[in-house]
């Protein structure tokens, strides 16, 4: 990834929208997606028809996953241990040098970071995917990471595996293992 291109990705795809060339817009989302993700190039659209285009705005709206990241990692906080806990995570959280340095960079790190760490918020949440509408906001959430950065699946396979075989080891004496509700909620979520 180069923070350029994505850039210029992204103010060309304003500029065709802005100016309703669908068709140009069209054929030059056909030409880039298979190598960046839409997600990262279409965040920053907002912001430059609030604050006009520049790549300071472009880096500006990862204001957005700012948010995202430290509400998150206060509710996995609030979740494993407590509210002072999650205060104090979300606090630490926002001095980490990856959280300073990265969210002044139009790169999809830090985005990717934010959505990782919401999904993981959404799993533990979901009650091991009892609760509809935590397992909806997952896989909602899973899907913008996909579209955020290809390899967002492969950061969260491995806690999905993780919080899987936990789940198993926890409910190893029971006659079924995945209930009704939660194969209903896997569906949707696929």
């Amino acid at each position: 990834y180069d923070s350029l291109n994505l850039y210029l990705l992204s103010e060309n795809y304003y500029n065709l929208l802005s100016n309703w060339n669908i068709s140009d817009f069209i054929n030059d989302y056909r030409k880039y997606v298979y190598l960046y993700p839409p997600f990262i190039v279409f965040q920053s659209m907002p912001f430059y028809a609030i604050f006009g285009v520049s790549e300071d705005i472009a880096a500006f709206s990862n204001i957005i996953h700012l948010f995202i990241l430290v509400f998150s990692v206060y509710f996995i906080g609030k979740k494993l241990k407590s509210q002072e806990i999650g205060v104090l995570a979300a606090v630490i959280s926002l001095f980490f040098p990856h959280t300073l340095s990265f969210s002044r960079v139009y790169l999809p790190d830090f985005p990717l970071a934010a959505f990782f760490a919401l999904s993981i918020a959404l799993a533990l949440y979901s009650d091991h995917l009892n609760n509809k509408k935590y397992s909806v906001l997952l896989g909602i959430s899973i899907g913008l990471g996909m579209l955020i950065k290809f390899t967002f699946i492969i950061y969260f396979a491995s806690f999905f595996i993780v919080w899987i075989i936990k789940y198993i080891v926890a409910n190893k004496n029971k006659t079924k293992l995945v209930s009704e509700k939660q194969f209903r909620n896997i569906l949707i979520i696929s």
